[in-house]
């Protein structure tokens, strides 16, 4: 029998403060401002601390310490007449698309090692901003704008030996199928991903020429034509707001969640800030909305100590032989009557068993009874029979020792040809018996199939199986 017993507890109501983890960009140098040297020239993107080029591409940093005008400084530097970081005081740049004939398929990357592997199915939210140049016609070249831009990732790092090889990577933010041709503000390429073990991310196209949309009349109009875009404000952002579950004493209230980069907020009670209050147990799903579209959600459990011994401990019967397990919350300390002094419970034998609760809201004390049962259910049906009238075999017959309930829900024979040649529904494996007969008359010897679907109950639960056999009918 169940049995709580409570210690003295004695708590105000209290309200306490659940606050948003903290919003860790993955990207290091996300804005390409910390250097190991100032740029002096183009392809230098590897002074950037931690970026490098994919496939010995030469992508480009600029930065404020560069001699301007002729140098790639900002704002001024000799790649467009006048560009602002999106923030700080550097960017990165890199070709993204070539006029065919002239370096066809050719591709630059600016690529960089995460501070963290992406956990497997956890949600990320990944932006980066970027602007074409406005480039200085010359001869032989004119402005060129493409559309396919975007940010790919990796478990391990890319490094082509085929100098401007395009990735074969599919990119997960990414602008496809609107042309980017603004010269003067910086547009935000951004999504939502599942984290699959990867830790490399890489910018740039992806796309062949085939598919990448192009101001066709400018980007083909010179042996040069190419698309060039600056590269600023990279991000990776791991949205794991709650803890999994929330340990709430008798009386008391918390505040949980916190504010996600610029999201909008819904919550599954219909608030619609960062932040609740929460005063009882029970599932809370926070889901924050980014760029108006991209939704990624969060799911806390607030237990108390009364719900956990009442919901989870109860007493129970199990098959003999197998393991009774049983995973609680991490809320406390639990210290079981067999000694195990974790939250999951384990044992091949039945008995009485007491738990010993311990949380930041008092001690608990528990008993649960634990039974066994035989779930063993056999079942045979013969391989051949002989309907000749002689008593011995004369029907094919089903055979079941089962020590749980069982229901045959379907029986049916089938000839070798795929007719079905007897039939029983809803029905126990006593009641079958197939004479070997079929509209009254007597089938010829040979091989037949036999088809059983049945269920039986076990721990409680109703679980249906099928069990098919080949038998010979002997005349």
């Amino acid at each position: 029998m169940k049995k709580i017993a409570f210690l003295i507890i004695i708590l105000p109501t209290l309200t306490c403060s659940l606050i948003l983890k903290g919003q860790t960009n993955f990207v290091p140098n996300a804005s390409f401002e910390d250097l190991s040297n100032c740029p002096n020239a183009g392809s230098q993107i590897e002074l950037a601390n931690g970026w490098y080029s994919p496939n010995l591409g030469t992508p480009d940093l600029f930065n404020s310490c560069a001699t301007p005008l002729i140098g790639p400084s900002v704002p001024q530097n000799s790649f467009s007449i006048y560009r602002k970081a999106k923030t700080g005081n550097g960017y990165a740049g890199v070709y993204t698309y070539y006029t065919p004939g002239f370096k066809s398929e050719d591709r630059e990357y600016s690529a960089i090692k995460l501070k963290r592997i992406l956990k497997n199915n956890k949600k990320y939210y990944f932006e980066f901003y970027t602007v074409t140049r406005y480039y200085i016609k010359s001869v032989g070249s004119s402005q060129c704008f493409s559309d396919a831009i975007g940010m790919a990732v990796s478990s391990f790092k890319i490094m082509e030996t085929t100098p401007f090889k395009r990735l074969d990577l599919k990119p997960i933010a990414f602008n496809k199928g609107k042309i980017l041709d603004d010269t003067t503000g910086w547009t935000k390429i951004s999504n939502v991903y599942r984290g699959n073990e990867e830790q490399y991310i890489y910018i740039g196209s992806f796309e062949p020429n085939s598919t990448t949309l192009n101001t066709k009349e400018s980007c083909e109009a010179g042996f040069f034509g190419h698309s060039y875009y600056f590269i600023d404000d990279v991000g990776v952002y791991e949205y794991d707001p709650l803890p999994d579950t929330l340990l709430l004493c008798k009386g008391q209230t918390k505040r949980v969640g916190g504010r996600f980069l610029d999201a909008s907020y819904k919550w599954n009670t219909g608030a619609t800030d960062s932040m609740i209050t929460v005063s009882k147990a029970g599932r809370y799903i926070m889901t924050a909305t980014m760029d108006g579209k991209y939704e990624l959600s969060d799911t806390l459990y607030v237990i108390n100590p009364e719900a956990v011994v009442a919901t989870y401990v109860k007493d129970t019967v199990f098959c003999k032989g197998e393991t009774f397990s049983l995973t609680l919350p991490n809320i406390g300390t639990y210290q079981w009557s067999n000694a195990s002094k974790n939250n999951v419970f384990s044992t091949k034998s039945a008995g009485n068993y007491q738990l010993t609760l311990t949380t930041d809201c008092g001690v608990y004390k528990h008993e649960i009874d634990l039974k066994e049962e035989d779930c063993t259910c056999n079942i045979y049906i013969p391989n051949a029979f002989s309907p000749n009238g002689d008593n011995i075999n004369d029907a094919l017959n089903c055979y079941v020792k089962c020590a749980i309930d069982f229901k045959v829900l379907r029986f049916q024979v089938f000839d070798r040809w795929g007719n079905q040649v007897y039939f029983l529904t809803n029905t126990t494996a006593a009641a079958i018996a197939w004479d070997g007969t079929f509209r009254d008359e007597l089938l010829e010897q040979g091989v037949y199939t036999c088809a059983l679907e049945y269920e039986y109950v076990k721990k409680g639960k109703i679980i249906k199986e099928n069990k098919i056999s080949e038998f010979i009918l002997m005349r």
